[in-house]
């Protein structure tokens, strides 16, 4: 009895410690010496083993089992008594916590066990988050912990489906026979891939079965979009139908049982409704398509958006001019056109060409209105006066044109170069050069002057040295009477 009391002692004393080191103390956490513990949990191959580590998610009521593995020095320590402490994710209604304690076994590993709870209200809001899960012992004086965090929710779940028409643009307004598509997004909270079956159900006002679908997939951690194509049955009552998809563990019929709660949305069914075609066209034909052209339900708003320029040939381009709907004009690229009735739309479009201005010799000067021009417009360009220059005449596409006279106008029925010519005024002398060599002229004369005057340094200071080199052999020759052959000291 006494060892009993002993016992229940020892665990209200790790719990009062466990609280502790959740708030005031800081524990000595694991090392590779001297006391360890790991807290891993049964989800291989994420369970969390090693040092603050987390673990694969688990989903509501699944069971959670906790293990802890005591060592010291690494060796395996039994019979040690462990504290375990479980808390939920914060939130404005209750915070959960789960406490329990345990003695390690002769393997030195110990384990605590609890289902996820499921509360009748506000369940989602308390349970769905990060759980934190610390396992704390003390060992040869110290206290020594490890933490745990794992996801709870549902590991599968359908998070949107979007119901679309034949060309994969959302809808909810279906007729009899109609083709459907359903877009579905599918969320994994776990680490690994998991296998499921979806099945897709539609009840009619009536709640008579109209559509039924089901197929299997392995999904992948994250979010997944699949698309999954039907059609209203034409026996199909008018009026709300209730669209369910719910996805399965597996197969219903095999025991297959739900992830999560089924997904459900609604759309219409209508009767057989009017239907118009839309025509949609360019002038000149061949200059580019334009989306948007075919068949669509009474009162539909279908948006159609032009290009505002296309390319041609070489100097040719493709400007939007406007749209034409059944004679009525419309200047904006974008044209929305209600389909109460078959329509015909034409965007019409208008040539450009590109004229190119220059000068002769080049970059003597710019010229002004080099650039895109409408079709069968005149455009008028003037040569500039340019100091140092003459301006003698204009050519376009190699033709001369008035010669003398400054300004031109080209007329644009293609592509065209309009070229201003002009003749240098500077001296004789200097009409070969390019213009911009005289600003380079003064620098360079700068440079000649200086290498003359350098070179004239250097002849002065050479004539100097020969000068003195003659004048120490005369010394040294008459010095040594060479010419007697005695030495004869010059006084």
């Amino acid at each position: 009895m006494n060892v009993q009391r002993e016992k229940a002692a020892i665990i209200l004393m790790l719990i009062i410690v466990l609280l502790g080191c959740l708030t005031n103390i800081k524990p000595i956490l694991s090392d590779n010496t001297g006391g360890k513990i790991d807290l891993f949990t049964q989800k291989l191959p994420f369970n969390g083993a090693g040092a603050n580590q987390s673990s694969d998610s688990f989903q509501p009521q699944e069971l959670v089992i906790l293990y802890a593995r005591v060592t010291y020095n690494e060796g395996l320590v039994g019979n040690q008594p462990v504290a375990f402490q479980v808390n939920g994710p914060a939130n404005v209604f209750y915070n959960i916590t789960v406490v329990s304690s345990n003695f390690t076994d002769e393997n030195g590993l110990t384990q605590f066990s609890f289902r996820i709870p499921w509360p009748y209200e506000n369940a989602e809001q308390m349970v769905f988050g990060e759980w934190i899960a610390v396992a704390t012992t003390n060992i040869a004086g110290k206290v020594v912990m490890d933490t745990l965090t794992f996801k709870v929710g549902w590991i599968l779940s359908i998070s949107d489906v979007v119901t679309l028409n034949a060309d994969f643009i959302p809808q909810t307004q279906y007729i009899k026979g109609e083709d459907i598509v359903f877009n579905l997004t599918i969320d994994n909270i776990a680490l690994t891939d998991k296998s499921a079956t979806i099945i897709i159900n539609a009840q009619d006002a009536l709640n008579h079965p109209i559509m039924h679908t089901e197929f299997s997939k392995d999904f992948q951690p994250g979010k997944t979009n699949l698309y999954v194509s039907s059609q209203v049955p034409t026996e199909t009552v008018t009026g709300n139908a209730t669209i369910s998809v719910c996805i399965y563990t597996s197969p219903p019929d095999i025991g297959g049982v739900p992830y999560s709660p089924a997904f459900l949305s609604e759309i219409e069914i209508t009767g057989a409704i009017e239907r118009y075609y839309l025509f949609v066209k360019v002038d000149p034909p061949y200059v580019t398509s334009i989306f948007g052209e075919g068949w669509y339900n009474k009162g539909a708003n279908v948006l159609l958006n032009a290009p505002e320029y296309v390319p041609g040939p070489s100097g040719v381009r493709y400007k939007f001019s406007r749209w034409d709907v059944d004679g009525t004009i419309e200047y904006g690229n974008s044209v929305t056109v209600v389909m109460n009735t078959n329509h015909t739309a034409t965007a019409y479009y208008i040539i450009q060409y590109y004229l190119t201005a220059k000068t002769d010799p080049a970059e003597v000067a710019t010229i002004e209105g080099e650039g895109w021009y409408d079709q069968y417009v005149n455009v008028t360009l003037t040569a500039p006066t340019v100091e140092g220059y003459e301006f003698k005449y204009w050519d376009v596409d190699g033709v001369p044109i008035n010669e003398g006279v400054d300004v031109v106008t080209v007329y644009m029925d293609e592509p065209h170069t309009a070229t201003a010519h002009y003749k240098c005024t500077l001296p004789i002398w200097g009409w070969l050069l390019p213009w911009w060599f005289y600003w380079l002229l003064l620098p360079i004369l700068a440079l000649i002057i200086a290498l003359l005057i350098f070179w004239l340094y250097r002849r002065k200071k050479r004539k100097k040295a020969q000068e003195a080199f003659q004048k120490g052999w005369t010394a040294w020759y008459y010095g040594y009477d060479l010419r007697g052959g005695k030495r004869r000291i010059l006084k």
